[in-house]
């Protein structure tokens, strides 16, 4: 292997990295901050939650043009945050 087929190589393997990494970051950043948001809804406790204080739009640095390209509309993750907040708030009020 040439070394520049080499570093195609390794630059293959890290861009794959990459994306998965940026997947579950999004997954967990949302899941976190549906949990906070529920724990602190005054039907489910009392409780006060600390939390992102607010809910800015992704940075536009985590986006890769080839290995995690992120559309305009995949910049804020606001309403997946508030459909997954709504699950955990009526499977506890529900319960």
């Amino acid at each position: 292997m040439t070394p520049l087929e080499t570093l195609q190589s390794k630059q293959t393997a890290a861009g794959d990295r990459y994306a998965k990494a940026v997947a579950e970051l999004r997954e967990a950043f949302i899941d976190l901050a549906a949990i906070d948001r529920a724990i602190g809804n005054r039907n489910v406790s009392d409780r006060h939650v600390a939390t992102f204080t607010d809910m800015p739009s992704v940075p536009c640095f985590l986006s890769h043009p080839v290995f995690a390209p992120l559309p305009p509309s995949e910049l804020r993750w606001d309403h997946e945050i508030a459909a997954v907040h709504e699950t955990y708030v009526s499977s506890v009020t529900n319960a």
